[in-house]
């Protein structure tokens, strides 16, 4: 009778994270850059027994009996696919169509990712994302820019003061990864590099 009340646990265990998954991705849909997770299961190592099975000519053979275990949840991948792109008036915003993700430094000098493209200047010139973490590699904006444009390939450019002609100041790069979904959250929108996602290129 436990065996039954275990298996049954498993089973709702699986569908409360299914579930705080699901109103996690609600919660989240006008989340910049957010990336809706899904639930992945697989059945528990089966119990198998032994049974005699009497065939035809009344011999006795030992057949086996599978019964299950259960459920668990082994992963919840981010669906890093190109989401809506939302016209925002702001110049230093950027939209990543396709692969790739833009390269932030952390404060302790570590290297994050994201695909939210919610850009702005600092008080220090500099590109950052929401929460302040600047571009890598770092791309600083004039004072006397009057004028910026990201062009589709990432080139920056900035038109100043009493100039006609804008001028290159930097490259936004993207990092792809040979398996993106296996990246590490660590909130913000912002991911880590983990062993089975690979170093990013």
């Amino acid at each position: 009778m436990f065996r039954q009340f275990y298996i049954a646990a498993t089973g709702m265990n699986a569908m409360e994270k299914d579930l705080v998954t699901i109103t996690n991705n609600v919660s989240n849909v006008k989340t910049t850059g957010f990336k809706k997770s899904r639930i992945e299961l697989e059945t528990l190592f089966p119990q198998i027994l032994e049974e005699a099975v009497q065939d035809a000519e009344t011999t006795f053979e030992k057949g086996l009996v599978e019964l299950g275990s259960g459920v668990r949840v082994v992963g919840t991948p981010k669906d890093f696919s190109s989401g809506t792109i939302e016209v925002t008036n702001n110049q230093l915003d950027v939209a990543i169509q396709g692969e790739g993700f833009l390269r932030f430094q952390l404060p302790d000098g570590s290297i994050a990712f994201s695909r939210a493209g919610n850009l702005h200047k600092d008080s220090d010139g500099r590109l950052v994302n929401i929460n302040g973490y600047p571009m890598d590699p770092e791309i600083r904006i004039p004072d006397t820019a009057t004028n910026v444009l990201v062009t589709t390939t990432g080139a920056v450019y900035v038109q100043e003061d009493n100039q006609v002609t804008q001028s290159q100041i930097g490259q936004i790069e993207l990092v792809k990864f040979v398996n993106p979904t296996s990246l590490k959250s660590v909130g913000g929108n912002l991911y880590v590099e983990t062993a089975a996602s690979g170093m990013g290129r």
